[in-house]
């Protein structure tokens, strides 16, 4: 009975943390979530600075702010995406493209705020063309869009809910990231 009501509470937590980081998206494919911490805001902003520094290339062209005093940071960032949808006479489309979003981040002491606005995207569209009988296929691009509003590309895609179940998993792994890159770089800083 003991270990029944261990087994439970571990499962309780595991569900509770979980339901922390659970991302919701709004209307533009942005979302905030406060993350909660041991660190003070200077040690928060320390830390989030020197991970993002070490994650986005040329960071210096994607910092938009960088307020010490305020424990403020605000970035330019991008990842690549890839989807297929079937609308071009039922046959499948290959989006390849870039969601690009500003990351702001807010520090207090014991938590930071996480904010992910600005969605937008540039992708190229793809379909399978066959030549020579069907024995030659060549994927040929049938289209491209720059910096198309969040809506605009999402209406294209068939399946919206695989769509944000990635990027839901991409966001849910970058809080975990930063949770525990904060987590490590205090512990090495208490050595």
């Amino acid at each position: 009975m003991k270990k029944l009501i261990i087994t439970l509470l571990f499962a309780i937590i595991g569900i509770t943390s979980y339901a922390q980081d659970t991302i919701r998206f709004d209307t533009n494919g942005g979302f905030t979530q406060v993350i909660t911490t041991d660190t003070n805001a200077k040690q928060e902003y320390a830390y989030l600075r020197s991970y993002f520094a070490g994650k986005i290339s040329n960071y210096k062209n994607a910092v938009q702010v960088e307020d010490a005093e305020n424990g403020k940071i605000i970035l330019k960032a991008n990842k690549n995406f890839r989807v297929t949808s079937d609308k071009l006479m039922g046959r499948p489309i290959d989006y390849d493209g870039i969601e690009k979003f500003d990351i702001t981040i807010d520090c207090k002491d014991k938590r930071f705020r996480l904010k992910i606005d600005a969605v937008r995207y540039s992708y190229n569209g793809y379909i399978i063309m066959a030549s020579n009988g069907g024995n030659i296929k060549q994927r040929e691009k049938i289209f491209s869009h720059e910096n198309e509003d969040y809506y605009l590309t999402i209406q294209q895609i068939s399946n919206i809910e695989s769509f944000n179940e990635k990027r839901s998993e991409y966001f849910s792994k970058l809080i975990a990231d930063l949770k525990a890159y904060i987590k490590q770089q205090k512990k090495e800083d208490d050595f």
